[in-house]
């Protein structure tokens, strides 16, 4: 018998339910699969038909589906799931993740096993590329809900990295004993029962345990508007901050949930006083280099040990980076600046003058592409004319690389392979400095959330 039930609930997204489902069929081919389907019309023939494809794509077992009551909510649907599955363990999920081989289930059990007082765990989700770090904690000061990134050292246990935090993705593995101490509220069909749950799951024996080498996917979905307008519903958000007697929410990213004077649910970014921000996005890996074979290194994070940050500029040099350099120069600090190839072909005098400022200059490519959609030649081909470009102005080789729009880096590792360089180098913080109107939208979120090692 299965130890661990794959608990799905759905509603309206029939491509989101497929991609999922399949994703299990290839990485995890013995799961027992339970989906509950909210969906309106619920389409019998639609499950049939996809129990066929499945069992041709390798999963042995037919799931189970639970037909539910339209919109009756995503609580609801996971306590039934939870109630109906028989297994010691529940991998509760939503269905816009997708299992990879890296979706090490097996370390989770291991974990829950050697960590009996553990009542759930999950590891880290990847969206775009990049790694949204889930390792956090949340606290309730005054009326307010924060999380709050937490930096504590990690422990191991039977060979499985992990730490105690207080809120996980939806994608976690669940001890069936916990549901005899929390369950998720009814009443709060969406949008915020994941608060409500964690905060509650505080009261409990069990602990919450975030395991960062566990990993899964959030790839983009094309979302309908039906699905929106189910999802997205701030009745519950306010339903859920009455219920704990908040006035606001602050995220990680910055964005601050509360309710304005006219009652309705406002969504804000930053500090700014009375100003909306921009786009502004924390990524927060964990320190590590991720080595390609036969090319440079990946890095997603320095490794925090000393207390520095990396400071990095893209797309340049414009008429605004000597102004910038020459506030570092002011305050004795060096920066990053990676350069769009075209850019240096017609400013070759700035960036002669950054590097005889003792500033990195990395390689942005030439035309600024996304890399994910050239092949392996057409990559090397702007490497190498920009790399051209920056030794003609006179300066060196640069041995970093940043793909545009940070799309493609392990295609660009292999494509420099042959070119000298030694890293591609992403982000664990980032501004959205383009949307942005005034100095402090860029700089106030940035300076709540920088700690060592951030790049």
């Amino acid at each position: 018998m299965t130890r661990v039930d794959y608990c799905i609930p759905t509603i309206n997204r029939p491509r989101a339910l497929e991609r999922i489902l399949f994703s299990l069929a290839a990485h995890r081919p013995e799961a027992s699969v339970h989906v509950a389907d909210q969906s309106e019309p619920f389409d019998a023939a639609f499950h049939e038909e996809l129990a066929g494809r499945l069992r041709s794509a390798g999963l042995r077992e037919r799931p189970t589906v639970h037909r539910l009551p339209f919109d009756c909510g995503v609580s609801l649907a996971r306590n039934h799931l939870v109630d109906s599955t028989p297994s010691e363990y529940k991998l509760v999920v939503d269905d816009d993740g997708v299992f990879t081989e890296r979706t090490d289930v097996d370390a989770m059990v291991r974990l829950l096993d050697a960590v009996p007082q553990a009542g759930a765990v999950a590891g880290t989700v990847t969206r775009d590329g990049e790694t949204v770090f889930f390792g956090h904690r949340l606290e309730v000061r005054g009326a307010t809900l924060r999380q709050v990134a937490d930096h504590r050292p990690y422990e191991e246990r039977d060979g499985v990295r992990f730490k105690q935090v207080d809120c996980l993705p939806n994608c976690a593995l669940m001890r069936r004993e916990l549901f005899d101490h929390v369950r998720w509220d009814p009443d709060l069909k969406t949008a915020a029962e994941h608060f409500d749950f964690y905060l509650r799951m505080k009261e409990t024996p069990y602990a919450v345990l975030y395991a960062p080498d566990v990993v899964g996917e959030h790839p983009p979905l094309e979302i309908d508007t039906s699905y929106r307008d189910l999802r997205l519903r701030g009745e519950f958000v306010k339903a859920m901050m009455r219920k704990h007697d908040l006035t606001a929410i602050q995220m990680l990213d910055g964005t601050v949930l509360d309710i304005g004077p006219d009652g309705e649910l406002r969504r804000r970014r930053g500090a700014a006083a009375g100003k909306t921000l921009p786009g502004f996005h924390v990524v927060r890996p964990e320190p590590r280099e991720e080595p390609v074979a036969n090319g440079p290194t990946i890095v997603h994070r320095g490794s925090g040990e000393r207390a520095e940050i990396a400071l990095t500029f893209d797309d340049g040099p414009a008429r605004w980076t000597e102004e910038i350099a020459g506030v570092f120069e002011r305050h004795g600090c060096r920066a990053t600046f990676f350069l769009r190839g075209a850019a240096v072909a017609d400013l070759p005098e700035v960036v002669a003058a950054l590097a005889a400022a003792g500033h990195e200059l990395g390689n942005h490519l030439w035309s600024h592409p996304d890399a994910s959609t050239l092949n392996r030649s057409e990559i090397r081909a702007e490497l190498e004319r920009t790399a051209e470009a920056v030794e003609a102005a006179g300066a060196p080789r640069p041995e970093l690389v940043r793909p545009p729009y940070f799309r493609g880096p392990e295609a660009v590792a292999e494509a420099a392979s042959e070119s000298g360089v030694r890293a591609v180098v992403l982000r664990s913080i980032g501004s959205s400095d383009w949307q942005a109107e005034a100095a402090e939208q860029i700089s106030e979120p940035v300076l709540a959330h920088a700690a060592p090692g951030d790049i």
